[in-house]
């Protein structure tokens, strides 16, 4: 299988965060393997995720339904082209 290791990052409102959090090694329960690293956060990083999704979701509403399913069908077709990747790092992990 190909190696997937990576460093990941959060998006959280815009941002990306992690570069000054200790690493969580993401372990493939096969063979041990490393197949990725993720920021440690914590209870303050949790409540900003929480805190963006609760400002966005006005913003989101007032979008029409077809507008709405616009992003989602284009949420899906990145995720169709990359679904052979994903797939394999979902096994991995």
């Amino acid at each position: 299988m190909e190696k997937l290791s990576q460093l990941h990052e959060l998006y959280i409102n815009g941002e990306w965060f992690g570069e000054r959090f200790e690493k969580i090694d993401v372990v493939n329960p096969a063979n041990q393997e490393v197949v990725a690293q993720v920021p440690k956060v914590g209870r303050e990083e949790a409540l900003k995720v929480v805190d963006a999704a609760h400002e966005a979701l006005p913003s989101w509403s007032s979008l029409t339904a077809d507008k709405r399913a616009h992003y989602l069908e284009k949420w899906y077709t990145l995720i169709d082209q990359e679904k052979e990747s994903i797939g394999k790092l979902m096994t991995e992990e």
